[in-house]
């Protein structure tokens, strides 16, 4: 079963590998196809080498692959982060003085391995008498 697939880091050096896509081995028919579809988000470089990592320890048996199609773009979205960010904080009800939340960052939902770590933000709710 599929369980990663890599390309060649070219920011980190020789023989480093930048994990694309992970995931856990899928339970099915060993004598019948598997298909699966795996998607990763774009990267900083354009990539011209994969490797495919399979786990063969579920099935006891070799992997055989038949086909890869790879679908892409050579045309990179861009995104800039630009202050100000809108956010919208609301407190419970009657709620006054310190409180604070965490969060984390991320330029591919799906993918794990590309959340910034987290952060924690502060406030101070002050306390407002409503006659």
């Amino acid at each position: 079963s599929l369980v990663r697939v890599r390309t060649p880091d070219p920011r980190a050096g020789p023989g480093t590998w930048l994990t694309l896509w992970m995931g856990a081995v899928l339970a099915a028919d060993p004598t019948g196809p598997v298909a699966r579809s795996v998607q990763f988000c774009s990267t900083p470089f354009p990539i011209n080498v994969l490797r495919l990592e399979f786990d063969c320890s579920y099935y006891h048996t070799y992997v055989e692959l038949d086909a890869v199609q790879l679908v892409g773009t050579l045309d990179r979205p861009s995104a800039q982060f630009q202050a100000p960010v809108q956010l919208t904080y609301r407190p419970f009800a009657l709620q006054w003085g310190l409180d604070s939340f965490t969060f984390a960052l991320s330029d591919c939902p799906s993918d794990l391995l590309r959340v910034t770590a987290d952060s924690t933000f502060s406030l101070n709710i002050t306390f407002k008498n409503h006659p």
